[in-house]
């Protein structure tokens, strides 16, 4: 065999040998199609585990459990179960806080009927309550999953609200998110620019604007936000209820408490607009040029307040920064709606109910 044919045969063979070898799984780009990384590369972090279903008994130490329409004992009863009924809850729901038999929790929790109180509730074995990864109910009843949609790229985990705050994970696109609550930050958004962020249960956070829930979102709590307090029937009632805090804030900015008192009775009548009870909005304020800098942060168009004397407040500071000559012109609490009106806050009409509502309901009596 010549030396040509030697080398023909050897060329042979590498090539088929190279033809029997595993594909590459995948191909680094050409020069020409890598573009510079926007960021340093953050490790990622594990996507939580699928939440297991749970099991949990009714604990009413001999008594019965109501079931209900809604997250507070003002809602309506469904239903009535035995002590030691067995239950299968199906997604959690932030409510009123009630002090159980076990423990002191602002968790409702969903099961076949209605909803049912955390604090009435003996969970699984070695479970000293609600296990954190009860998944939330969405506006339909059905757990609530929320998962990354950053359109096949990955997402940044963030200390903070904010793109300015350090990147301390990331999530790949689709993965399961774990989240707390909700935290007004920094707009973010390739279509549609939104400035709330939701802070995991990691204690990380998260662009609202590119994660996805499904069936639907959940009504999330603001992060530090005081549970929803109903807020007692009747007009007597519910301005002692709100009494000391609009006292307090009077002291504070010089805003007449019976004025205040009137505004939120007019505003929720006399306490039951949902909003009020959800978010402590108790002027349903607007959120046109956003929060400020009491608020927690905008739901629906109106103001989130950590609780109803941070409502109180922001009210009063709104009167006194734009309406100062008002309030320093007129002392009289029966007068200064009209004050008010004529300054531009409101109309002649509603001053004058606002007054009538001060005299009937002798809300003076909150001045002194």
């Amino acid at each position: 065999m010549s030396a040509k044919t030697l080398r023909i045969r050897l060329l042979l063979g590498l090539l088929a040998s190279a033809q029997l070898m595993p594909a590459v799984a995948h191909a680094e780009p050409a020069p020409s199609a890598v573009r510079a990384p926007a960021e340093p590369v953050v490790p990622a972090v594990r996507a939580p585990a699928e939440p297991v279903v749970p099991a949990a008994r009714v604990y009413a130490e001999g008594g019965v459990l109501a079931v209900r329409t809604g997250p507070g004992v003002h809602r309506p009863v469904v239903a009535r179960l035995a002590d030691g009924t067995a239950l299968a809850p199906r997604c959690r729901v932030w409510g009123q806080e009630l002090t159980g038999p076990l423990r002191r929790s602002p968790y409702w929790v969903r099961v076949d009927g209605g909803l049912v109180p955390d604090a009435f509730l003996a969970w699984a074995p070695g479970r000293g309550g609600m296990p954190p990864g009860l998944a939330w109910c969405a506006d339909s009843g059905d757990p609530a999953t929320a998962r990354v949609a950053a359109g096949g790229s990955g997402l940044n985990l963030r200390s903070g609200p904010g793109t300015g705050h350090d990147r301390v994970g990331a999530a790949a696109d689709g993965a399961r998110l774990a989240v707390r609550c909700l935290v007004w930050g920094q707009a973010v958004g390739d279509r549609r620019r939104d400035r709330v962020w939701l802070r995991l249960d990691s204690g990380r956070y998260v662009a609202q604007a590119y994660v996805r829930w499904s069936p639907g979102p959940p009504r999330l709590p603001w992060c530090g936000q005081q549970p929803p307090r109903p807020l007692p029937g009747g007009a007597r009632a519910f301005a002692q209820a709100l009494a000391g805090p609009a006292r307090a804030v009077a002291r504070a900015t010089g805003v007449p408490a019976s004025v205040l008192l009137a505004q939120a009775a007019d505003a929720t009548g006399w306490g039951r607009s949902s909003s009020a009870y959800a978010d402590h909005d108790l002027f349903r304020r607007g959120c046109g040029d956003g929060p400020g800098t009491i608020a927690l942060g905008c739901r629906d168009g109106l103001r989130a307040y950590r609780s109803a004397d941070d409502a109180l407040l922001d009210q009063a500071q709104l009167l006194t920064s734009r309406y100062a000559a008002a309030l320093a012109a007129v002392r009289d609490p029966d007068r200064l709606p009209a004050a008010l009106a004529r300054a531009g806050y409101g109309t002649p009409a509603q001053a004058d109910h606002l007054a009538t509502l001060i005299r009937r309901y002798d809300l003076h009596r909150y001045d002194r």
